[in-house]
């Protein structure tokens, strides 16, 4: 088995701290599905920006509000059932800033039913900073992607 090039090994960054990113994105998806009462001071910066479409919520307060209006439409919370299901984590750090690194995860939202349905897919582009030894999100884009038919479907 061939080992990792010098070259793999400096852009996804050391294995404890890539780990450690995807942990913090996999917790986060846990935490909007599962956790009664979100707590988004540990998962922001303090100076955090969260993107969607043309809207945008900065700072820690504004996000969560924006994720408290999330499980009252539905999308997230215990009560909905639904499953943020997070793939495809690819990680980069900077050479430069150790510090700071960039995500980018595919996710897919799902709700139960009588089946279970695809809400929406769509990518996470995230920059991360490390503060006081811990990671942290400092800007989220989130990209839907669009519902378009397959025309290989089509007969």
């Amino acid at each position: 088995m061939s080992q990792p090039s010098k070259r793999a090994e400096q852009h996804s960054g050391p294995p404890q701290t890539t780990e450690n990113i995807r942990a913090l994105l996999v917790k986060f998806a846990w935490m909007a599905d599962e956790a009664e009462h979100p707590n988004t001071e540990d998962f922001f910066t303090t100076d955090a920006s969260w993107h969607l479409g043309d809207q945008s919520w900065c700072g820690r307060g504004e996000i969560s509000e924006f994720l408290t209006e999330m499980r009252t439409a539905g999308y997230a919370g215990p009560a909905t059932g639904t499953r943020h299901i997070i793939t495809n984590v690819d990680i980069t750090l900077s050479p430069e800033e150790p510090d700071h690194a960039q995500a980018r995860s595919l996710f897919m939202l799902c709700a139960p039913g009588a089946t279970w349905a695809i809400q929406a897919v769509g990518c996470y582009d995230d920059e991360l900073v490390r503060v006081d030894d811990h990671w942290r999100i400092h800007k989220r884009h989130v990209r839907q992607l669009p519902r378009t038919s397959n025309p290989a479907s089509t007969s």
